[in-house]
């Protein structure tokens, strides 16, 4: 089974596809095209279905039955769509070898594992049972018995003796299936940089700063100036926007 589309419910995004945006079937690259609409009594049915002349069996392997992406400029919405496809937010059109579709939940199509190279607030506790986030942050939390705030914390925990996988374990064997350790040790530098720089520039050398530009801008943010010396947002809901840099 695979996943052909992803159906979004009217104005469910509207900071991405407008206020009070229609309905919109997302095609992933399956075998057909589909339209897809919620009924009245809140159901969600397959409207019509089309050939996808550009399809090709197999051609990622027998084994992979789609790779599909999203591409766009930062801050679109790209990661707000897989965050939600984590969260179970939207229903999805699967399609059988044998050429059958139907739509599902997320729930009941098995294990997602959710993988970002943003180092964002991970909340474990509020995920769906069907997600498996094997996100830095995430597995710094789970091997982490305390409870901690600070990055550095974390970090000092997870790079300790302390932890220790079992050898062929669920959790191990994961991590050496996607080369994890590999993608982490490619931003810790970063993420130590970037700890660094925020306890070393407060809000009154953010002050100081405006004051020096006002020669060239009397009107920059308070927003601006902290992507500027810290090539980040200032809220926190819009770290997703930015990767580490």
């Amino acid at each position: 089974m695979r996943i052909a589309a992803i159906y979004i419910q009217e104005n469910s995004l509207p900071y991405i596809f407008g206020e009070g945006h229609s309905e919109l079937t997302s095609h992933l690259g399956g075998e057909f095209f589909y339209n897809a609409a919620q009924q009245l009594n809140g159901n969600v049915t397959i409207e019509s279905k089309e050939e996808n002349p550009q399809y090709i069996n197999n051609f990622w392997s027998e084994n992979i039955s789609m790779i599909s992406a999203f591409v766009g400029a930062n801050g679109t919405g790209k990661s707000t769509i897989l965050q939600q496809l984590k969260e179970g937010r939207f229903r999805l059109i699967c399609e059988d070898k044998n050429g059958s579709s139907k739509i599902i939940r997320p729930g009941d199509l098995g294990i997602v594992i959710y993988y970002t190279p943003y180092f964002t607030e991970s909340r474990e506790d509020s995920e769906p049972q069907h997600t498996y986030n094997i996100s830095k942050l995430a597995q710094l939390k789970r091997d982490s018995s305390i409870e901690a705030r600070d990055i550095n914390t974390h970090l000092e925990f997870h790079n300790s003796e302390v932890i220790k996988r079992l050898d062929g374990s669920r959790e191990d064997n994961t991590i050496k299936a996607f080369k994890l350790e590999e993608l982490y040790k490619t931003h810790e530098d970063e993420i130590r940089d970037m700890v660094k720089i925020k306890k070393l520039y407060s809000i009154q050398y953010l002050l100081k700063l405006k004051r020096m530009l006002r020669t060239v801008d009397q009107n920059i943010s308070l927003e601006e100036l902290y992507r500027l010396a810290f090539g980040t947002y200032i809220n926190e809901l819009d770290f997703h926007k930015r990767p580490l840099s």
